[in-house]
């Protein structure tokens, strides 16, 4: 049994390397392909038994850190992007006024 809970914690450590991987090249639609899948494997890895999962709580703990600096990233891109939209957004009004006033 402890073998797929190693299993499931290398495809889960993988899984967060590539959204990591996602955000910083803001592919929006791979990123939720991948949540979806990192929630997978999490509901796979939380059906074993928790005596097992016991063992494995250094692990757990790492992945738990390492999902959480991955939900930072990506709430710090959203806000990025939502500050470019809306200079985008002034940029456009600063353009029309200017059209408008010539």
């Amino acid at each position: 049994m402890s073998s797929i809970i190693i299993q499931l914690l290398g495809e889960l450590q993988q899984t967060q390397l590539e959204i990591q991987s996602a955000i910083k090249n803001s592919e929006h639609e791979l990123i939720k392909q991948l949540d979806k899948q990192r929630l997978m494997q999490l509901k796979v890895l939380f059906s074993q038994p928790t005596d097992e999962l016991a063992g494995f709580l250094p692990q757990l703990k790492k992945l738990e850190n390492t999902a959480l600096g991955i939900n930072k990233n990506a709430q710090l891109a959203l806000d990025e992007l939502k500050q470019a939209v809306v200079k985008h957004k002034n940029s456009l009004k600063g353009v029309k006024k200017y059209q408008l006033n010539r």
